[in-house]
């Protein structure tokens, strides 16, 4: 109420300093001017006060507004997080599921590996001692003076040692020959014995 005084009484004076005359007219439209101003006043306040009310009511909304995105945001880097660990752990699983796989087949792989060369070593044992049964078995290859050794290894039936004549030679590798066909066997006969 006082700034409202004080305003009337500022106006009031600055307008007879302005421009009266003196005159009766110059009076009427001073208190005229004074009256408007007056009058002019608590709507310029009304006007100033719903500014400030408006104002702060904006400031108020966009606060709301920021403090809301804000909580969104917040929700969403929450919800990103959790995808980001849950698709972390869903790789580690199927990481540590392929190692375990690729670790089962090397383990499969290399038991069928021992297996199949404990097969080959069991099958050229068999080839080897095969043919000495039948090569020692023939009167003329067990004389004396005639030494015969077998030995089966890389595909080959390999026969070493020395016997009396050539013809021992060709029986030694005749007799191999035949329990390689009887039994089946798969190694080439490789016949390395001297004359002498």
């Amino acid at each position: 109420m006082k700034v409202l005084s004080s305003l009337v009484a500022l106006t009031a004076f600055g307008l007879s300093v302005v421009g009266c005359s003196g005159t009766a007219q110059g009076v009427a439209s001073d208190s005229s001017n004074v009256s408007n101003a007056v009058s002019n006043a608590p709507e310029a306040v009304a006007n100033t006060a719903s500014n400030a009310v408006n104002a702060t009511a904006n400031a108020v909304d966009n606060a709301g507004e920021a403090v809301a995105n804000t909580a969104a945001n917040a929700a969403n880097a929450v919800a990103n997080t959790g995808e980001a660990v849950a698709e972390g752990a869903s790789n580690a699983v199927n990481a540590t599921a392929n190692v375990a796989e690729n670790a089962g087949q090397a383990v499969a792989g290399a038991a069928s590996n021992a297996a199949n060369a404990a097969a080959n070593a069991g099958s050229a044992t068999l080839v080897t001692s095969q043919v000495k049964l039948a090569i020692t078995a023939n009167k003329q290859l067990n004389e004396d003076g005639n030494v015969i050794n077998v030995d089966t290894k890389d595909g080959k039936i390999v026969l070493r040692g020395h016997v009396k004549t050539e013809a021992l030679k060709k029986t030694a590798q005749t007799i191999a020959e035949k329990v390689k066909k009887d039994r089946n066997f798969s190694e080439k006969i490789d016949n390395q014995l001297t004359i002498g």
